[in-house]
């Protein structure tokens, strides 16, 4: 989170008119999760922050994340290890028609074979980041961004699949 926090700080300080939503909240059986909360709010508060992040405290049902999701233009995804290859995250916010800006990792670079024109990779540098989000935003309206991440996801739909996977029996059989 201290890497989104410090990508928006370099994009409020750039000029860029923008707010933050962080959904979730620790896991509460682990202690050391409620003290990391503690210390990225008072970061928030330090960098003056408040009043451009949200910050959704609670796990959210799907139906809810899923809506809350469609009210944002985009999504960032700023994992600090290159080797990290998860996130299920990134073709929900796809599917919903959100572009996605990440930091170079592994999963990051799958989903943008699949997606070349929603899926933003930068260096791991807050800066970069910012940088790459404002050149995108210079260079198409946030309409052109959703209804690409929303097209480009249609090739994951089950009636899609299915028709592949008829076609690779038939081919086999």
């Amino acid at each position: 989170y201290e890497f989104t926090i410090l990508t928006i700080k370099s994009l409020i300080d750039k000029g860029f008119n923008c707010k933050l939503l962080i959904l979730g909240t620790y896991q509460t059986q682990f202690e050391e999760g409620r003290e990391y909360f503690k210390t990225l709010k008072k970061l928030i508060a330090e960098l003056e922050l408040s009043k451009h992040i949200i910050w959704k405290d609670l796990h959210l049902e799907q139906s809810e994340f899923y809506n809350t999701i469609k009210l944002c233009d985009a999504a960032i995804v700023s994992y600090t290890e290159p080797n990290h290859n998860s996130s299920g995250f990134i073709p929900d916010v796809l599917a919903l028609g959100r572009p996605v800006f990440c930091t170079s990792f592994e999963y990051a670079y799958f989903i943008k074979s699949y997606t070349n024109e929603c899926v933003f990779i930068s260096p791991f540098s807050p800066y970069s980041l910012a940088e790459d989000i404002i050149k995108t935003y210079n260079n198409h309206t946030n309409e052109e961004l959703q209804l690409n991440a929303f097209n480009s996801s249609r090739n994951w739909t089950w009636h899609l699949i299915g028709q592949d996977h008829h076609t690779f029996f038939k081919e086999i059989l």
